[in-house]
């Protein structure tokens, strides 16, 4: 998202955080709610993390200013020893005295972490293609010029060329005939259209057909 804004919004200051840290505080509130026997509020809670991004430690958890690790940090180990494959040696967190991030296994446990890649596919690429392929989608309309579309059912866009928006058309209302045959070993994915408007002005309003195909 970081990188999409400084392409296409570069009067917008944004910096990219890494969401590995609010993630690890709500899988530890969880544990800690069921410890605890209560519900906590999230906003009550502070994770203290070293480091940034991927590159961290977590070391210590505040309720409501209290300090919680202790105890919380013994139940992540219990839980651990119970579970068949844990995902950290017992070991590396006792001596540590902290949780690193999930992404240290590969420096912690390369060897382990190469001989899971003898499974792929699919790769851990792939498994995030596949979903930001269900979350966002990519519409072009002039060269370079693309928009990312959360609306990624099967519809069409009008494309005003004053202010270079995006608006959807919804795709029963465009009926589109006479496809030509894709190409040996190809096969049409989809077909979107883009009704380019400007200002009436006395011009005929351009309609763009863009058919995208796949092997």
């Amino acid at each position: 998202m970081t990188e999409a804004w400084a392409r296409y919004a570069p009067a917008v200051t944004a910096v990219g955080v890494c969401n590995s840290g609010i993630t690890a505080k709500m899988q530890f509130l969880g544990l800690y709610q069921r410890i605890a026997g209560r519900t906590v509020d999230p906003d009550s809670v502070q994770l203290d993390t070293l480091g940034l991004n991927h590159l961290t430690w977590h070391r210590g958890l505040f309720v409501a200013g209290e300090q919680v690790w202790p105890q919380f940090f013994a139940a992540y180990l219990d839980e651990l020893k119970a579970q068949a494959h844990p995902e950290w040696d017992i070991r590396t967190l006792q001596t540590l005295g902290m949780i690193p991030n999930y992404y240290l296994q590969y420096f912690y446990y390369r060897q382990r972490k190469l001989a899971a890649q003898d499974q792929w596919p699919p790769s851990r690429a792939e498994e995030v293609m596949r979903i930001e392929a269900g979350l966002l989608r990519q519409v072009s309309v002039s060269g370079p010029k693309t928009f990312f579309d959360t609306n990624v059912s099967e519809h069409h866009h009008f494309y005003n060329e004053d202010d270079e928006t995006v608006t959807d058309i919804p795709g029963s209302m465009i009926q589109v005939a006479g496809l030509p045959e894709a190409p040996e070993g190809m096969v049409i994915s989809s077909v979107e259209v883009i009704v380019r408007l400007r200002s009436a002005d006395g011009e005929e309003i351009e309609a763009k057909r863009v058919v995208g195909h796949h092997a």
